[in-house]
């Protein structure tokens, strides 16, 4: 597979490009009309956290954006996490994540970070388009309250419900988390970015309860 995730690779990182493009209009995609906010006050009124607990806050931030229908999906963090996540997504900033469907089957999203964004794109989309290939999910870390609070809230907004419905979104968010915070579970990203023919995506597969590529 090494020839495979080492073009990918080099795709991804023409895209970049196109997805800070993308955000300088608050971005907005050809067809599709979304917005990403990039600090925490475009979303929600801080002054108005500033006495709450970080289980409370984690509570409203999660309940803001419980309803499917505005096409977001959310999800907190620790402060710890956030540093972990910070220095992980700087010295390896590409991945690739199976995602399982509720129906049967799975999705391979790719990720790039450059915090606090993750841009994110179907594999398929990639394999198609390459660096032309569209974003589905944009993720947005906001840090504002890790220092008074301990807590790091994250948001992605779905550009293409469509492609990736909210219950995968989710799925998304805390498999990033997971494997950029986790300590076992990030060798798998390192190698993906410096070690290409070390990388199995078939353990991944595996770790999610997925059935391995032939």
């Amino acid at each position: 597979m090494q020839p495979l995730w080492k073009s990918l690779r080099s795709s991804i990182r023409g895209s970049w490009t196109k997805l800070q493009a993308q955000h300088a209009r608050s971005f907005s995609v050809p067809g599709i009309s979304q917005t990403s906010p990039s600090h925490l006050h475009q979303v929600v009124k801080l002054e108005e956290l500033e006495n709450k607990t970080t289980e409370e806050i984690s509570a409203i931030w999660l309940q803001y954006h419980a309803d499917v229908a505005d096409n977001r999906v959310a999800s907190v963090m620790s402060a710890e996490e956030w540093t972990l996540l910070q220095e992980r997504g700087k010295k390896s900033p590409m991945f690739v994540l199976p995602v399982a469907k509720p129906g049967g089957g799975f999705l391979t999203m790719v990720t790039q970070m450059q915090l606090p964004f993750t841009l994110v794109t179907l594999l398929e989309e990639y394999k198609r388009n390459g660096p032309g290939a569209a974003a589905c999910m944009v993720v947005t870390h906001y840090p504002e309250l890790s220092q008074s609070k301990k807590v790091v809230l994250t948001r992605g907004d779905l550009l293409d419900p469509k492609q990736v419905p909210a219950e995968e979104a989710r799925a998304v968010l805390e498999l990033l988390r997971a494997y950029y915070t986790d300590h076992e579970d990030y060798k798998a990203v390192f190698d993906f970015n410096h070690n290409p023919m070390r990388f199995d995506f078939n353990a991944l597969l595996s770790k999610s309860g997925l059935k391995p590529l032939a």
